[in-house]
């Protein structure tokens, strides 16, 4: 898997940081990024390419949806890096504090795999519910 993240944080590190972001947002941000993370949670396997999280959105391309996903991974490096003053993320694409990726999707897209870490943060923070 193409993956750009040399060390994943751990879970009480993910916890901590999704507070402090979901604190800080606008409604409107706070909206969509919940709704994007809701997605990608529910797919099969937690896999999904920008073109079936557009769809399961409502959104007729899958363009915004990587703008949105980068933005909400850029937003989240920097929840981490107040948690954790020794967290270092060079990697140029944000998204991978969120999922890794692989090849596979139709027309050249990337399948996001989210992180099982990312997840349980999730599922703890009540944001995304445990499938019954």
């Amino acid at each position: 898997m193409h993956d750009e993240l040399a060390a994943v944080p751990p879970v009480d590190v993910y916890l901590r940081a999704l507070a402090i972001l979901f604190r800080r947002l606008k409604p409107a941000q706070d909206t969509a990024y919940r709704a994007l993370l809701s997605a990608h949670y529910a797919a099969p396997e937690r896999t999904a390419s920008a073109s079936d999280l557009a769809r399961a959105l409502g959104r007729a391309s899958h363009s915004p949806i990587n703008s949105l996903y980068g933005n909400l991974g850029r937003t989240l490096i920097g929840a981490i890096r107040q948690v954790d003053r020794g967290f270092i993320y060079r990697g140029r694409r944000k998204y991978h504090i969120l999922a890794t990726a692989k090849p596979g999707a139709a027309h050249g897209q990337y399948l996001w795999v989210m992180r099982p870490e990312v997840a349980e943060a999730l599922e703890t923070l009540g944001i995304v519910s445990q499938p019954t």
